[in-house]
């Protein structure tokens, strides 16, 4: 997927929080880590900028400009801070539940009901029982249980 950026300091566009829709994530949101990033933020900045997208059609009838596909917690640490822009690459296209997935797989470990999600939304995106396996860490040629 071809990713788009502007120059920014933090290596995207500077987007308007309020112009994000933030659909529903994988994972709960983790106050803790929302507080340490609130923190880190308030002292450096947001050195990662967030993954958005175009908002689909129906999103941006809301209001919405952008579709949130990773940075959960950073947005919600901006929305904590009060910023009113973020840092952003923006995608060229939707990746919708499936990229979200794979982003929070590398970010906290997934409990069982957030795996099974994960795995869900992986394969109505097309991909295979391997492929979702395999973005998932799981030891190729063993069953979820024998891990």
């Amino acid at each position: 997927m071809a990713t788009t950026t502007a120059p920014t300091a933090a290596g995207g566009l500077n987007v308007p929080l309020a112009r994000i829709h933030v659909p529903e994530n994988v994972r709960a949101l983790n106050t803790e880590h929302v507080d340490a990033l609130a923190a880190s933020i308030a002292l450096q900045g947001m050195l990662v900028p967030i993954v958005a997208c175009p908002a689909q059609t129906d999103i941006a009838a809301t209001g919405y400009e952008y579709e949130l596909v990773a940075g959960f917690h950073r947005v919600a640490a901006a929305g904590k801070l009060g910023l009113v822009e973020i840092p952003a690459v923006i995608r060229d296209s939707a990746g919708g539940k499936a990229d979200r997935a794979v982003e929070n797989i590398t970010r906290l470990q997934l409990g069982p009901a957030e795996e099974a999600a994960a795995v869900q939304a992986m394969l109505e995106k097309g991909l295979t029982e391997d492929g979702a396996a395999q973005a998932l860490g799981w030891p190729k040629g063993q069953g979820h249980g024998s891990r």
